[in-house]
């Protein structure tokens, strides 16, 4: 569940690191319909400091999705994205992860591997 509020890749080389050869991984991440939602309450709301952390988060998402990184929060310094399927098979491979499933669920998506 720490991936989202984590540098990524970093994060995923290190738990490509320590499992052994046949180790599996099991992870829950955020998809980007958790944070359009999040958004759009914080809209609603009127929630000014919660919309810029909410298009942050969008904008950290959508840089994870294209180029596997994420950057800290200007404001405060924390990390926090959302994480697509193609983002995370591309980054758990590159971790040396394959066999990839994907299970979407309404507030989360799941995710497991297996080291090569």
């Amino acid at each position: 569940v720490v991936l989202p509020f984590v540098p990524i890749r970093p994060a995923l080389a290190e738990i490509g690191r320590v499992l052994r050869s046949g180790g599996e991984l099991w992870a829950l991440v955020h998809p980007p319909r958790r944070t359009w939602r999040s958004l759009r309450a914080a809209t609603q709301a009127r929630d000014t400091r919660q919309m810029l952390h909410q298009s942050y988060v969008l904008a950290n998402g959508s840089l994870f999705h294209i180029a596997g990184e994420v950057v800290p929060s200007p404001a405060s310094g924390r990390y926090e994205s959302f994480q697509t399927a193609h983002g995370m098979i591309r980054e758990l491979q590159r971790a040396g992860l394959s066999n990839v499933i994907v299970q979407r669920a309404r507030h989360h998506t799941v995710l497991t591997a297996v080291k090569r």
